[in-house]
């Protein structure tokens, strides 16, 4: 039901018209006595649904707004968790997938969103982690859940940087750890579909250590002196280079 409130608002339109037929058939066919209040009831449900369509249509259209809106990695970072999984939801869905699970309140049992596309079942998890990095106990966990259910595979989506431990579990495993530069893949792919877009350019560096933005720097001295590289912006946490050509 959730799913349907958010994603069909033009569902919810043609539920309307409906009930205003159902309405004017009462009203001006059918001659039973109960026709006027019925015409009535009727249309008190049509107004009904016109608010439900209003409702989803504004759900969708501050979705597709928030995820046209985003230019990098620093401003999803800057996201609430609960913007992060609408913003993930709706690139997902404007990646070819199909919502089978919109994100809900309270406990989600490990599990924020279920998408589907080409018959392949994906649980995702949602790590809006600003600081913290993703250990291998959040994807073991993963994996557990993964293994108790009906799901094909699982993506876990994280703002932050991945830990090695992490990387070599999931190895090798139906577990797809979306972070960095395929964060930045997902949502700018999911950017190209829409005609508004404040788009991710794909020339964007990301620092293949944590993740983060980089920008162009300068070497002082050494061998290298005078000679431009791609350094973090977390300088001197992380020590991420990428050299200009490479």
């Amino acid at each position: 039901m959730t799913n349907l409130l958010i994603r069909h608002w033009w569902i919810w339109l043609v539920l309307a018209a409906l009930s205003l037929l159902g309405s004017y058939i009462y009203a001006n066919v059918l001659t039973n006595f109960l026709a006027p209040a019925l015409a009535v009831y009727f249309r008190y449900i049509a107004i009904g649904l016109v608010l439900i369509a209003v409702l989803s249509y504004f759900v969708t259209y501050q979705r597709r707004k928030l995820l046209s809106s985003q230019t990098g990695l620093d401003s999803i970072r800057q996201l609430s968790w609960r913007k992060f999984e609408d913003l993930i939801t709706e690139a997902y869905k404007q990646n070819g997938y199909r919502i089978v699970r919109e994100p809900v309140s309270g406990s989600d049992n490990g599990i924020d969103i279920i998408v589907n596309k080409e018959d392949i079942e994906t649980l995702v998890q949602c790590k809006q982690w600003r600081s913290r990095k993703l250990g291998v106990k959040v994807v073991r966990e993963m994996y557990g859940i993964l293994s108790g259910s009906y799901a094909d595979e699982v993506h876990i989506v994280s703002t932050g940087r991945v830990t090695n431990d992490a990387l070599s579990f999931a190895r090798g495993k139906p577990i797809k750890l979306i972070y960095g530069q395929e964060l930045l893949k997902l949502i700018s792919d999911a950017q190209k579909s829409t005609s508004e877009s404040n788009q991710i350019t794909e020339s964007e560096k990301t620092c293949p250590e944590c993740g983060s933005e980089m920008v162009l720097r300068k070497a002082r001295k050494g061998k290298n002196a005078g000679n431009e590289f791609w350094g973090c912006v977390q300088f001197p946490k992380c020590r991420g280079t990428v050299s200009v050509t490479g």
